[in-house]
Protein backbone atom coordinates (compact mmCIF):
# COMPACT_ATOMS: atom_id res chain seq x y z
CA UNK A 1 0.00 0.00 0.00
CA UNK A 2 1.38 3.43 -0.93
CA UNK A 3 1.95 6.19 1.63
CA UNK A 4 -0.99 8.12 0.12
CA UNK A 5 -3.24 5.07 0.45
CA UNK A 6 -2.10 4.54 4.05
CA UNK A 7 -2.99 8.15 4.90
CA UNK A 8 -6.45 7.79 3.32
CA UNK A 9 -7.07 4.53 5.14
CA UNK A 10 -5.90 6.03 8.44
CA UNK A 11 -8.10 9.12 8.02
CA UNK A 12 -11.19 7.05 7.23
CA UNK A 13 -10.55 4.60 10.04
CA UNK A 14 -10.36 7.27 12.73
CA UNK A 15 -13.30 9.66 12.64
CA UNK A 16 -14.03 10.12 8.97
CA UNK A 17 -13.50 13.40 7.18
CA UNK A 18 -14.99 15.85 4.69
CA UNK A 19 -13.41 16.60 1.34
CA UNK A 20 -14.89 19.02 -1.23
CA UNK A 21 -18.31 18.83 0.38
CA UNK A 22 -18.41 15.03 0.50
CA UNK A 23 -18.29 13.36 3.91
CA UNK A 24 -16.34 10.12 4.17
CA UNK A 25 -17.55 8.21 7.22
CA UNK A 26 -15.37 6.37 9.65
CA UNK A 27 -14.87 2.78 8.62
CA UNK A 28 -16.73 0.30 10.73
CA UNK A 29 -15.79 -3.31 11.19
CA UNK A 30 -18.65 -4.18 8.80
CA UNK A 31 -16.98 -1.97 6.19
CA UNK A 32 -13.74 -3.89 6.61
CA UNK A 33 -15.56 -7.22 6.37
CA UNK A 34 -17.21 -6.06 3.14
CA UNK A 35 -13.84 -5.01 1.71
CA UNK A 36 -12.61 -8.51 2.52
CA UNK A 37 -15.52 -10.03 0.60
CA UNK A 38 -14.64 -7.84 -2.38
CA UNK A 39 -10.98 -8.94 -2.20
CA UNK A 40 -9.97 -5.29 -1.92
CA UNK A 41 -6.31 -4.43 -1.34
CA UNK A 42 -7.59 -2.26 1.55
CA UNK A 43 -9.03 -5.26 3.37
CA UNK A 44 -7.45 -6.04 6.72
CA UNK A 45 -8.06 -8.81 9.20
CA UNK A 46 -9.60 -11.45 6.97
CA UNK A 47 -11.02 -14.55 8.62
CA UNK A 48 -9.52 -13.60 11.98
CA UNK A 49 -11.50 -10.35 11.98
CA UNK A 50 -14.75 -12.15 11.15
CA UNK A 51 -14.06 -14.78 13.80
CA UNK A 52 -13.46 -12.07 16.38
CA UNK A 53 -16.72 -10.31 15.49
CA UNK A 54 -18.58 -13.64 15.72
CA UNK A 55 -17.08 -14.18 19.18
CA UNK A 56 -17.92 -10.65 20.38
CA UNK A 57 -21.50 -10.95 19.15
CA UNK A 58 -21.92 -14.33 20.81
CA UNK A 59 -20.46 -13.01 24.08
CA UNK A 60 -22.80 -10.03 24.11
CA UNK A 61 -26.08 -11.74 23.22
CA UNK A 62 -28.34 -14.42 24.65
CA UNK A 63 -27.31 -17.84 23.36
CA UNK A 64 -30.97 -18.95 23.37
CA UNK A 65 -31.74 -16.35 20.71
CA UNK A 66 -28.61 -17.16 18.73
CA UNK A 67 -29.50 -20.86 18.62
CA UNK A 68 -32.73 -20.06 16.77
CA UNK A 69 -30.92 -18.33 13.89
CA UNK A 70 -30.15 -19.81 10.51
CA UNK A 71 -26.70 -19.19 9.01
CA UNK A 72 -28.16 -16.43 6.81
CA UNK A 73 -29.80 -14.75 9.80
CA UNK A 74 -26.53 -15.06 11.73
CA UNK A 75 -24.62 -13.37 8.92
CA UNK A 76 -27.16 -10.53 8.81
CA UNK A 77 -27.21 -9.84 12.55
CA UNK A 78 -23.43 -10.11 12.88
CA UNK A 79 -23.00 -7.72 9.94
CA UNK A 80 -25.42 -5.27 11.56
CA UNK A 81 -23.56 -5.62 14.85
CA UNK A 82 -20.20 -5.13 13.11
CA UNK A 83 -21.52 -1.89 11.62
CA UNK A 84 -21.79 -0.50 15.16
CA UNK A 85 -18.12 -1.24 15.91
CA UNK A 86 -15.29 1.08 14.93
CA UNK A 87 -11.63 0.19 14.85
CA UNK A 88 -11.24 2.09 18.12
CA UNK A 89 -14.04 0.00 19.66
CA UNK A 90 -12.26 -3.16 18.58
CA UNK A 91 -8.99 -1.96 20.08
CA UNK A 92 -10.75 -1.01 23.33
CA UNK A 93 -12.56 -4.37 23.52
CA UNK A 94 -9.29 -6.19 22.86
CA UNK A 95 -7.62 -4.30 25.70
CA UNK A 96 -10.52 -5.05 28.07
CA UNK A 97 -10.39 -8.75 27.18
CA UNK A 98 -6.60 -8.88 27.62
CA UNK A 99 -6.84 -7.14 31.00
CA UNK A 100 -9.65 -9.45 32.09
CA UNK A 101 -7.67 -12.51 31.05
CA UNK A 102 -4.65 -11.24 33.01
CA UNK A 103 -6.81 -10.84 36.14
CA UNK A 104 -8.40 -14.27 35.65
CA UNK A 105 -5.00 -15.90 35.12
CA UNK A 106 -3.63 -14.25 38.27
CA UNK A 107 -6.45 -15.67 40.39
CA UNK A 108 -6.08 -19.29 39.33
CA UNK A 109 -5.09 -21.45 42.28
CA UNK A 110 -3.06 -24.45 41.28
CA UNK A 111 -3.56 -27.70 43.21
CA UNK A 112 -0.78 -28.74 45.55
CA UNK A 113 1.68 -31.09 44.00
CA UNK A 114 1.37 -34.67 45.22
CA UNK A 115 4.71 -35.69 46.73
CA UNK A 116 3.64 -39.26 47.26
CA UNK A 117 3.96 -38.96 51.05
CA UNK A 118 1.00 -40.10 53.13
CA UNK A 119 -0.13 -38.08 56.08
Amino acid sequence: MSKRDEKITEAISLDGFEYKGQFYKAMTIASLLQLERLKSPYAVGGDQLRSLVDLLYMASHDVKEVRKMTIEQWDDVVSDYADTLTLTDLQDLGELIRNRNDVDAATIILPKEDTGKKK
